[in-house]
């Protein structure tokens, strides 16, 4: 791990030196402080000097409200989101970006992401902050409610990929362009970050988020992901990740997997395989934990309706009442571009007890 950081350390250095500097110079210099001893006993602060310097900043968002009704009788209104997106571009090579979460009506406030990118070119990007984990297409790109395709995430990208996910850390990103027109794109992120991390000895992946300030093992995580775009709509990717999940820092998660999508704005399909290895200590012995799940999702936009089937499924190594297989008959109308209505069912089979949880949900969802 010690050999791995140093390495990124080691590459990161090597870019910033050698990666094209026309202007850089210029652009990464600011003086702030030197601004503000012009303004001893003035109006404003930080924030009024801020807006004196050449960057532009935009303030986006997306909402989502849905009803949901459950075969067991249980039925609510739900304020899902109410979210902001905050991003600003310092200089052609510096981005700034925060996404502030409101969610369930305000019971539950926080930042998804808050980043800054550094661009020496469009093959090497510097990351760092709170970022969304390369981990497959949809956690970093497919989940605001607005784009997905149905009200639910697939099972998988819950228990095995903790959408949303995000972690602190550092990232080397970047996409390789052969040519203006070129067809294939490769893509890469790698990344170091703190890890998930179980805070009670749970194996539950899902409940390991949050672990933004190590203050337990000290050891971190490392992982990535790489793909490639064909055309202009098609993508597909693989990812990985590596870290210790308890907090003595003794026992091992892994997650690997692949996706794939295909958007030409009328068809679409999305599909992606995920699991994880993670190590556990039954009845006082070493043992190991196998977790898998996938899902394959088709619609098509004829006018503003859009028709969409999905099939999913989670098999989660030990506990029998959680695997779970899923039918998910959906209809989208959409208002617009940004702004679509859900009608979605979903026909749930249960491996363990019958949870009676198939649901019938309305999704609204708006990005603006």
């Amino acid at each position: 791990m010690k050999h791995f950081i140093l390495i990124l350390i080691l590459f990161v250095s090597y870019i910033n030196i050698n990666a094209q500097q026309d202007t850089l110079l210029d652009e990464f210099s600011t003086n702030i402080l030197n601004e503000e001893k012009t303004n001893k006993g003035a109006e404003g602060s930080f924030g009024k000097s801020l807006s004196q310097l050449s960057s532009f900043v935009s303030l986006n968002g997306y909402a989502t409200n849905e009803f949901l009704f459950y075969e067991n009788g249980v039925n609510t209104f739900n304020q899902h989101y109410f979210n902001l997106l905050a991003s600003a571009e310092i200089s052609n090579h510096i981005f700034a970006e925060i996404q502030l979460e409101y969610e369930y009506a305000g019971s539950s406030l926080e930042a998804r992401y808050a980043q800054i990118d550094y661009k020496f070119n469009d093959l090497f990007i510097l990351r760092s902050g709170k970022f969304l984990v390369p981990a497959g297409e949809y956690n970093e790109y497919l989940y605001p409610e607005f784009i997905s395709k149905t009200t639910n995430r697939a099972f998988v990208n819950l228990y095995i990929i903790p959408v949303s996910w995000g972690d602190v850390g550092v990232q080397l990103r970047g996409q390789l362009k052969l040519n203006k027109n070129s067809k294939f794109r490769p893509f890469y992120s790698f990344y170091v970050i703190n890890g998930l991390k179980s805070m009670d000895g749970s194996t539950d992946i899902r409940n390991m988020r949050g672990n933004f300030l190590d203050t337990l093992s000290g050891t971190l995580a490392y992982g990535g992901n790489l793909g490639a775009e064909i055309g202009d709509f098609f993508n597909f990717q693989f990812n990985y990740y590596k870290g210790d999940y308890d907090p003595n820092g003794e026992l091992d998660l892994s997650l690997f997997g692949s996706s794939l999508g295909f958007d030409n704005n009328k068809l679409s399909f999305y599909a992606a395989f995920h699991a994880a290895k993670q190590e556990v200590i039954l009845n006082g012995q070493d043992n190991e934990l196998f977790k898998y799940g996938f899902y394959a999702l088709a619609a098509y936009k004829y006018k503003n309706f859009e028709p969409v089937i999905r099939y999913d499924q989670i098999r989660l190594d030990g506990l029998d009442t959680d695997d779970k297989d899923r039918w998910t008959f959906g209809l989208n109308y959409h208002f617009y571009e940004n702004c679509v209505i859900k009608v979605n069912y979903e026909l749930i089979k249960n491996k363990g007890v019958d949870l009676e949880d198939n649901l019938f949900s309305i999704q609204l969802a708006v990005g603006f």
